[in-house]
């Protein structure tokens, strides 16, 4: 019956979830990679701190054939997790939505407005428009929608991790393989 399940996971037409990707931050190849790796994520979630090494070492083993496709998911549970991913994303606009990314996860008991202003400045960011960008209802709505697309996919809890639209829900030591297994495929 599981081995029955994780085929159907991996092969059922039902099973294989589109995302807008347009906008979205990315990590490794950018365009024409054969494999697109989406996470959905939330910066106060530990497991998704202790993912996120992971997921870069597998980005730069499948260079020139992997991408990363960054989407929140930030958990009603984690007071600071909304806020956090409008500041990755307010970084976004100014071009640094990778280097906000990492420094919340390694500064992921810091998330407070102040903390994340802090963290901007020692970006180089231009402070007023992050401030700004940090109220902007459209960021709000940005991370909202990217909530909305994992609960359309079956997200429940994060990481969660999607490859090339099929939700890979192995243990994460086996995404290479995984990931190897659909080049080969290819």
């Amino acid at each position: 019956g599981e081995i029955r399940e994780l085929y159907r996971g991996r092969y059922a037409p039902d099973t294989l979830y589109e995302f807008d990707l347009e906008g979205a931050p990315v990590r490794g190849t950018p365009m024409g990679a054969a494999i697109t790796i989406v996470e959905f994520s939330d910066f106060e979630c530990p497991y998704c701190r202790e993912a996120h090494p992971i997921l870069g070492r597998i980005v730069r083993q499948f260079e020139g054939r992997a991408r990363m496709v960054f989407k929140h998911y930030p958990l009603p549970m984690h007071e600071h997790a909304t806020l956090a991913a409008i500041a990755a994303n307010a970084a976004g606009r100014q071009g640094k939505f990778w280097e906000m990314h990492d420094m919340l996860f390694e500064h992921q008991d810091a998330l407070e407005r102040s903390n994340l202003e802090r963290y901007a400045a020692d970006l180089r960011l231009d402070l007023t428009r992050f401030r700004a960008d940090l109220d902007d209802e459209a960021m709000a709505a940005s991370v909202q929608a990217d909530r909305e697309a994992g609960r359309a996919a079956g997200v429940r809890g994060t990481p969660s991790i999607y490859v090339n639209g099929r939700k890979f829900e192995e243990p994460l030591e086996n995404l290479p393989t995984y990931i190897q297994e659909e080049l080969d495929l290819l």
